[in-house]
């Protein structure tokens, strides 16, 4: 299966670069969605795109926000010449 549905710990771990605390802590923060399968804790396929589809958009709306203030410090350094 190309798209698995869920994802072991270890394998969360490689998809998101991360350690196994942060996975925890992130699954202890609601951002991402723990199943338990018998004795084995998955991870949904969904909870992790939507986390870097989160993280995403927060990493834009910064860039966004630098570049705003950028170019507000650029126009009022040109008004004063």
């Amino acid at each position: 299966m190309n798209n698995p549905l869920l994802h072991s710990i270890e394998d969360t771990k490689v998809l998101l670069s991360c350690g196994r605390n942060t996975v925890y802590n992130l699954v202890k923060r609601n951002e991402l969605t723990l199943i338990k399968m018998g004795r084995r804790s998955l991870i949904t396929d969904k909870s992790i795109r939507a986390l870097v589809d989160r993280k995403e958009a927060e990493a834009q709306s910064k860039k966004d926000l630098h570049d705003d203030v950028s170019e507000n410090k650029r126009q009022t350094k040109n008004k004063g010449t």
